[in-house]
């Protein structure tokens, strides 16, 4: 109060100065129209509305790009974590769906052969490297015992070396120590599959002079008492013939390194083997190619009707002789002792002319007189 007292007449004067500029601002007028005093009040007031501004805006921003995030961040690495739920999920539902389409095939199969089979699952494989073996997770308490088969639907696998209580060991036919007795799909010629430790196997004990072709398929020949006769092992790839032995390589149907569900054969029946597939004889021939429109009818003409293609040379010839004795009227088994034969070397048409008549007893006897030069026979 004292101050105010002090100051009081500067007070007043500034007063008095302020509120002159205040009416000279309101009344003196701009080109533009506004007031001198709106001018005034906005330069000084926008100076602080832009720091008000940018105050809030980084306010603003600091919420945006860091407090906000933080949830977000929360959320992004929950999303990941159920993305990733979700993609063990899909691949066990692959793997689930794979296998129910392998036991379908399999049980199918199971319906397919005489013999009684337990379906079983590859839970591991054998504990050396080197060795071909798996393990199965049926055993001793499910009726499985040594030396049953393991079959799949697309071959033979191995046999059971050990079973134990809830689990098998089985040897793989590709290990070194394996054999399997075979035999041939062409020749049905026995011999014994031998096991290299790699994919594919031997096939030992075949004579050298037994043909084997690259893609024969090779069966069990149930000669080891364990396999049953009749189930598919493999197709040959390499056949080699060096002096008095030959090597065939054959190649196993099933895919022994990757191996999920297998059957193991409880009761095995033998099978007979596939009937042996030979090439089919043409039953129409297309005629050569020709030059000329005069060749290829000649060739569509001297080619053999459908009917004649499936008889035999004798068949051809006793056909021709029919056909002689019909155009000379002779019947065969018929004629008296004495009686003259026909002659054979008779030109007549091709087998498919149409059929020729009977000749008279005049016509011949023309005949053979122009063939002996006039004269008659005896």
């Amino acid at each position: 109060m004292d101050l105010f007292l002090r100051y009081r007449n500067i007070a007043v004067l500034v007063a008095a100065l302020f509120s002159q500029l205040v009416l000279l601002g309101y009344q003196v007028r701009q080109e533009d129209g506004s007031s001198l005093l709106r001018t005034w009040t906005v330069g000084i007031l926008a100076p602080f509305n832009q720091g008000v501004h940018g105050t809030v805006e980084y306010g603003a921003n600091a919420w945006r790009e860091y407090v906000w995030l933080v949830g977000a961040r929360t959320e992004n690495e929950e999303l990941h974590a159920e993305l990733d739920a979700l993609r063990i999920e899909h691949q066990s539902l692959e793997r689930a769906l794979g296998r129910i389409e392998r036991s379908t095939s399999l049980i199918s199969y199971q319906a397919d052969i005489a013999s009684t089979t337990v379906l079983a699952e590859v839970v591991g494989g054998g504990a050396s490297g080197a060795a071909k073996e798996i393990i199965i997770d049926q055993g001793s308490a499910d009726g499985i015992a040594a030396g049953m088969a393991v079959i799949t639907s697309e071959g033979v696998v191995g046999w059971i070396q050990a079973a134990h209580s809830s689990s098998s060991l089985v040897v793989l036919i590709n290990d070194v120590d394996a054999a399997v007795g075979a035999i041939l799909e062409d020749t049905r010629v026995r011999g014994v599959l031998k096991g290299r430790g790699g994919r594919e196997c031997e096939l030992q004990y075949i004579n050298p002079d037994v043909p084997v072709r690259v893609g024969e398929i090779v069966y069990t020949s149930g000669a080891d008492r364990i396999f049953p006769k009749g189930l598919p092992v493999g197709e040959v790839i390499d056949q080699e013939q060096s002096g008095d032995s030959q090597t065939i390589l054959v190649r196993p149907f099933a895919k022994l390194d990757r191996l999920d569900e297998v059957l193991v054969v409880t009761q095995g029946v033998h099978q007979s083997l596939p009937e042996r597939r030979e090439a089919q004889q043409p039953a129409a021939l297309l005629p050569p190619a020709g030059d000329s429109e005069d060749g290829i009818e000649t060739a569509l003409t001297s080619r053999p009707s459908p009917l004649d293609s499936d008889l035999t040379d004798a068949d051809r010839l006793r056909r021709q002789y029919e056909r002689i004795g019909a155009a000379q009227g002779h019947t065969f088994g018929e004629g008296l002792p004495g009686s003259r034969p026909p002659n054979f070397n008779l030109k007549i048409e091709p087998a498919d002319a149409p059929p020729i008549q009977p000749r008279s007893a005049e016509d011949l006897s023309a005949e053979e007189t122009e063939d002996t030069g006039g004269l008659a026979r005896p």
